[in-house]
């Protein structure tokens, strides 16, 4: 298998951030792919990013290196000095989500599901837990469907997840041991990319429509799903602040792709949506991608991918600085 059919193969996986706008047929993608131009790069870019996690301590950033076939999982001083590589498997390793007491990290992994020769057989990723020093990885889901985007309880005792496949999708949680696996979100909605409040009530999501540009909120025990807001173009990879009172997440943005050596699609942009309000934001507006934010822990300061680095900005829009000088992907 060559490495455009990789990729191409990976891109039909991410049909399950279909509400993030990371879906599209495989006939358009291979086609941008061989035009070997911006194209290709703005189309393959949702599944190859480093996507940071800043530590709730507020000491580290955690983030994947590599392009969407074998990423790794690093951790790096808050001024982006000492990467240090956390994981090292034939896998690919993503979406980090940090236990509250900066101890643990959450991520997604297909190291025991390789992509099979085969086109139409995707890689299957599961849930694990690792340390932040290395040791004590450990598997917790073990069933036939993609299990991704987890993210943890404030309570450090659960870890909610999407599970699903090409025809359904929801919300589950299970424990951080891997026990207690079960379905949160119910009906026929589907909803992907989950985000725990700091307080723990409230779990924020998308819907699994790629026309619908709305955030949901439902409650910790899977009732009580409304429409929260409606955001821009393809939201995607919530992150609330530590104080509860914001939701940071990446959206097309305003820039015309003509104005940016495109013919196809509006970069992405960072965003803040209050929560008592709905009122949203738009912090960046350039031509950069700029997606997958995180905050710090004052609420001061989020992270996000780039281009090809991992940038941090003021909350209010101002001072946005590249934090890595060597691309992580």
């Amino acid at each position: 298998m060559t490495h455009l059919e990789q990729l191409i193969t990976r891109y039909r996986l991410f049909s399950l951030g279909l509400a993030t706008g990371l879906l599209f047929s495989v006939a358009d993608a291979q086609s941008d792919l061989t035009n070997q131009a911006v194209t290709s790069d703005l189309r393959l870019r949702p599944i190859l990013g480093s996507l940071p996690a800043w530590s709730p301590d507020g000491r580290k950033i955690a983030f994947t290196r590599g392009g969407g076939v074998n990423g790794q999982i690093y951790l790096m001083n808050i001024d982006g000095t000492h990467q240090t590589q956390l994981t090292n498997n034939t896998g690919d390793n993503r979406w980090l989500s940090w236990s509250h007491d900066s101890s643990k990290i959450a991520f997604a992994s297909d190291r025991d599901h390789p992509m099979s020769m085969q086109f139409n057989k995707p890689s299957r990723y599961e849930i694990y837990v690792i340390n932040v020093n290395g040791t004590g990885e450990r598997r917790l889901t073990f069933d036939n469907s993609q299990s991704l985007y987890p993210t943890w309880a404030p309570d450090g005792k659960t870890i909610a997840f999407t599970s699903g496949s090409d025809d359904s999708a929801a919300i589950y949680r299970i424990g951080a041991d891997g026990s207690g696996q079960s379905r949160l979100s119910g009906g026929t909605e589907e909803f992907v990319m989950p985000a725990w409040s700091p307080n723990g009530a409230k779990i924020a999501m998308l819907k699994r429509d790629f026309f619908d540009r709305s955030i949901y909120l439902m409650n910790a025990d899977g009732s009580g799903i409304v429409k929260f807001t409606t955001a821009p173009e393809r939201p995607a990879y919530l992150s609330w602040s530590l104080d509860g009172a914001l939701i940071a997440f990446s959206a097309k943005g305003t820039q015309e792709p003509t104005n940016c050596g495109s013919d196809w699609f509006k970069p992405d942009q960072i965003y803040v949506v209050k929560v008592r309000s709905g009122k949203v934001n738009e912090l960046t507006d350039d031509c950069d991608r700029n997606w997958g934010p995180s905050w710090s822990p004052d609420g001061e300061k989020i992270i996000f991918t780039a281009g090809k680095s991992i940038h941090v900005i003021d909350a209010d829009g101002g001072n946005k600085v590249q934090m890595t000088d060597v691309p992580v992907f």
